[in-house]
């Protein structure tokens, strides 16, 4: 019985580390400074698979014959900026990662649980360096490797970790990348869902092939990246302000005239070469 429980143990430290990584908090966290790219990636990713607005059902619940039926309805949502608790424990303190957790789920968490767990195909934890998220990786590979059903692999040249439970995870700069496997009639692999967060997430600027962050594109080389230059196709050669819109030009101008004044209201005409 003992040995029982160690391997429940064991097996519950196992997916708390290997299949999700980090557990959400209620506690919101600072917004990242790519937040709309990491919302926007997560909602193409759900939409791909028909997940939307429209992609709502109706749960009913009864924890007793005699009570009433309560009826909920589902819709999908992203979820986040959220803390993510890294380590926890009954007797010690919550430590949380730096950072923010987002997340697409399909059904939210009750709100009386101790940590709220979704129920949805993808996370997406955006640390506040490309070292950060490294350290990640490299810790669950260390713990993973050699464990039964677990294989440290790679996803488009990236290393990644597999698990018996139906989930991938990657890191990719500063972003780590979960993929959880869903229930759903059309059966949907792991390998789908990866596919399709990875090839959004590059879509929307957070990874290239080789997991490095897309630079800032600046597409007239003037110095002013695209996504802030109100002047775009600037002429190679000509000066900029930091809006991206070409500098005035001094003009020195000097003028004779033998007529010593000027009316208010009189035209001029200046001629020159």
């Amino acid at each position: 019985m003992i040995n029982k429980i160690k391997k429940i143990l064991v097996m519950a430290l196992v997916i708390f580390f290997c299949l999700t990584s980090l557990v959400s908090a209620y506690d919101p966290a600072p917004s990242d400074p790519q937040e709309a790219d990491i919302i926007k990636t997560l909602k193409a990713s759900g939409a791909a698979f028909g997940w939307d607005s429209s992609y709502c059902w109706t749960h009913n619940f009864q924890s007793h014959p005699d009570d009433e039926v309560r009826t909920t309805t589902y819709c999908p949502e992203v979820w986040g900026p959220r803390l993510m608790v890294e380590s926890s424990s009954i007797d010690g303190p919550t430590v949380y990662a730096q950072g923010a957790g987002y997340g697409f789920q399909f059904v939210p968490p009750a709100p009386n649980d101790c940590l709220p767990v979704e129920y949805g195909p993808f996370r997406i934890m955006a640390y506040p360096t490309e070292a950060a998220a490294e350290a990640v990786i490299a810790e669950g590979i260390a713990l993973c490797a050699s464990l039964a059903g677990f294989e440290v692999t790679t996803f488009h040249n990236i290393p990644a970790i597999t698990s018996p439970f139906g989930s991938v995870e990657w890191q990719a700069g500063r972003f780590f990348f979960t993929v959880l496997e869903v229930y759903d009639s059309r059966k949907i692999s792991v390998e789908e869902l990866a596919e399709t967060l990875y090839i959004n997430a590059s879509k929307h600027g957070l990874i290239i092939g080789d997991g490095e962050v897309i630079p800032t594109q600046d597409s007239d080389g003037d110095g002013v990246s695209d996504d802030i230059d109100a002047c775009p196709n600037t002429p190679a050669g000509v000066a900029v302000d930091a809006s991206g819109c070409p500098l005035a030009e001094e003009m020195s101008l000097t003028v004779s005239t033998d007529k010593k004044a000027y009316s208010a209201g009189e035209t001029v005409v200046i001629q020159g070469n």
